[in-house]
Formats: C-alpha cells, sequence, structure tokens
C-alpha cells in the first residue's frame, strides 16, 4: 500500500514537474519572441521619428528659405518704391524749375 501510494504520488509530482517544465519553455519562447517584437517596433518607431525629424528640418529650411526670399524681395521692393520716390521727386522739382523758367 505505502509503496503504490509513494509511487503515484511520485509519479504525479514528475508529471506536475514537467508539466512545469514545458510551461517554462513556453514562457521562455514568448518572452524571446516578445523581445523581438519589441526591439522590431522600436526600430519602426525610431526609423519614423527619424522620418518625421528629416521632414520638419526639411520644412524648417524652406521656411527659412521662403523667408530669406520673402526679405529680399521685400528690400528690393522698398528700394524700388524709394527709387520711384526719387524720381518723383526729381520729376516735381524739375516740373517747379520749368514752371519758374516760364
Amino acid at each position: 500500500g505505502i509503496n503504490a501510494e509513494y509511487g503515484e504520488e511520485a509519479e504525479s509530482q514528475r508529471l506536475a514537474d514537467e508539466a512545469a517544465e514545458e510551461e517554462r519553455k513556453r514562457l521562455e519562447e514568448l518572452e524571446v519572441q516578445f523581445a523581438a517584437q519589441m526591439s522590431e517596433l522600436l526600430e519602426e518607431e525610431s526609423s519614423i521619428r527619424l522620418a518625421i525629424d528629416g521632414e520638419s528640418e526639411e520644412a524648417y529650411v524652406s521656411e527659412f528659405a521662403e523667408g530669406a526670399e520673402q526679405a529680399v524681395a521685400e528690400k528690393a521692393e522698398r528700394e524700388a518704391l524709394l527709387e520711384l520716390e526719387a524720381l518723383e521727386a526729381e520729376i516735381a522739382q524739375e516740373e517747379e524749375l520749368s514752371l519758374i523758367h516760364i
């Protein structure tokens, strides 16, 4: 009786140990898969961030270039207006002079 009972207990303990070992191996595999997926996701995220940074850097550079072009255009416009005003003043002055001569 006792030996048979002990043998059954030992057998069920052995089966439980085997099952636990199987479960441990399965969890280990899942952990490895999870770690691989996480690293893949992190790589993907970092490449997306780089793309976004690259785009925003390009956007910043082109915005800066547009701003510079606009500043140059505005400066040219101001200079043209000043020249125009100078010409108008010159013309007005000549008209006054010619009026005096008449």
